[in-house]
């Protein structure tokens, strides 16, 4: 939970009288100390370690928000990772809430926000070794898309997406990244640059993140008007915000704070927020590229650049200014983790680094330390069609996929095992299937030979080492083949349409 970026609005001293709380169903929870405070209220942990109370002042803005909380809390949403109110307390003429407590996470404003010092080194140690590179941000990212999917899916928004409620692991394991509620809390960078008459009105929003179209009504209203964003957010500010995220954390540099911005000049940094400038990759107006952090390049893919573009641009069917045409979260969810699949590590230094991009790039060294990088396989997803007895590409069968050929694979490192799941062989995702992460097959290559080995007793997969007359090969057990073009992995059967790898080597 983030709680270092609130304002105080509640009498601490007041709540601190009374330690003791009991929720709705007469759970006892003993205050131990104040661990933040918020726009409504505040924060405290408990004596149970892994809880935390939220205590909402007695206002009556205060009471719709607990109102929208018991109406949350019908919603199906338990399974994902939201941090979530777990039970009401009452408490007096104070409401509030129980939540669970992650220990090992912090906000991914510690991820996108690069060290200040102008040394290239200090940043490379930083994106590379601290904050664990490229294909960690990638995974985290699109976690994060997923669930923000899912919120939308279920006919709920954000509202107020920013660095500070998106949650990633600190620290080696499992990449995963959970979402808490917006609080509407500026950080502290962020106070100077609007006028008076935006926080006047209470800001449910956070500069640098919000969508444009909030942050000009916020800053147009009158002094004595009372504004509020509840009205304006949608599924489409929602994925504006992260759109933003994704750009900093991979860049390592705001989307739109590139060389046209004076640096400490808070009213061209507001028109920048507001969309008055081109973002840093705009492929049609390039006056505000960026000289820090990374190059697009470098760490986008084609994809990835196609959905900023999308989402950033001002061009017919782009969606700065047209919001109902931004990318939604499962797109960018699809388009991270395919991003993610085409990594390789360095045999050299810690970072990870594209393998292969676009069919036009492969990288023959990792960009970070300039040493030649090492073999992989590439295992290329197209589609088996039954009618034709012959693969097509994926993206001809999906209206919404609009990249490369290549880039819808997977780099297999020599000697590394890669493990094949749902969402690889069946197109799944997490937002539809609780399977979508499941092991099906580990791939590994080894002298150039393909090595495979089921994870699941019974599956709909078989081998063909040559389309156009070899008989499938079936694959009860571990087997190995070497690897050429005439390799194909079905995941499926042989009478339906299914998703079909060819493997290659790309040297």
């Amino acid at each position: 939970m983030t709680v270092d970026r609130f304002h105080i609005t509640i009498p601490g001293n007041v709540i601190m009288h009374r330690r003791n709380f009991t929720n709705i169903k007469g759970t006892r929870y003993h205050l131990v100390k104040r661990i933040g405070t918020g726009g409504h209220g505040a924060v405290f942990c408990t004596a149970q370690q892994r809880t935390a109370v939220r205590l909402f002042d007695g206002t009556a803005s205060a009471a719709k928000l607990l109102a929208c909380i018991e109406k949350i809390g019908h919603v199906p949403l338990w399974d994902f990772p939201l941090i979530q109110p777990v039970m009401q307390v009452s408490a007096e003429s104070y409401g509030g809430y129980v939540v669970d407590l992650l220990h090992g996470m912090v906000p991914i404003w510690d991820v996108i926000m690069p060290p200040q010092s102008p040394d290239p080194g200090t940043l490379r140690a930083w994106y590379v070794t601290k904050t664990r590179g490229l294909r960690r941000r990638l995974l985290q990212l699109a976690c994060a898309a997923e669930t923000l999917a899912t919120v939308h899916s279920s006919g709920l928004v954000l509202g107020d997406p920013s660095p500070n409620n998106l949650l990633v692991l600190d620290g080696p394991g499992s990449e995963v990244a959970w979402i808490t509620e917006s609080d509407g809390d500026l950080p502290p960078s962020e106070v100077g640059i609007l006028d008076a008459g935006a926080r006047a009105n209470r800001l449910s929003f956070t500069p640098g993140y919000a969508a444009p179209e909030i942050i000009k009504k916020a800053t147009a209203v009158d002094l004595n008007t009372t504004f509020s964003t509840s009205t304006m957010v949608c599924a489409s500010t929602d994925v504006y915000a992260f759109a933003q995220i994704v750009c900093q954390a991979l860049c390592a540099v705001h989307p739109f704070v590139g060389s046209s911005i004076p640096a400490g000049d808070a009213s061209e940094l507001l028109r920048a927020y507001k969309g008055e400038y081109p973002w840093i990759g705009d492929d049609k107006d390039d006056t505000n590229r960026s000289v820090s952090g990374y190059p697009i390049e470098m760490v986008m893919t084609p994809t990835l650049r196609r959905l900023s573009q999308k989402t950033f641009g001002t061009g017919q069917g782009e969606g700065r200014n047209e919001p109902l045409l931004r990318p939604g979260a499962e797109r960018w969810a699809q388009a991270l983790f395919d991003a993610a699949d085409l990594t390789m590590p360095c045999i050299n230094c810690d970072a990870t680094f594209y393998a292969i991009r676009d069919e036009r790039f492969v990288a023959n060294e990792c960009p970070w330390c300039n040493y030649k990088r090492g073999d992989f396989a590439l295992l290329r997803i197209q589609r088996w069609v039954p009618a034709f007895q012959e693969p097509i590409f994926e993206e001809n069968h999906n209206p919404h996929y609009t990249g490369s050929k290549l880039e819808v694979g997977f780099a297999i490192v020599s000697e590394q095992p890669m493990v094949v799941t749902h969402r690889i062989a069946y197109g799944e995702n997490g937002i539809t299937s609780r399977l979508a992460n499941k092991p099906l097959i580990e791939l590994r290559v080894n002298n150039n030979e393909l090595c495979l080995k089921p994870l699941e007793a019974s599956l709909d997969f078989w081998v063909s080492s040559n389309l156009a007359g070899t008989e499938p090969m079936d694959l009860s057990c571990s087997r190995e083949l070497p690897i050429r073009d005439g390799i194909y992995l079905h995941f499926g059967k042989a009478e339906a349409g299914h998703r079909v790898a060819n493997v290659i080597l790309p040297w």
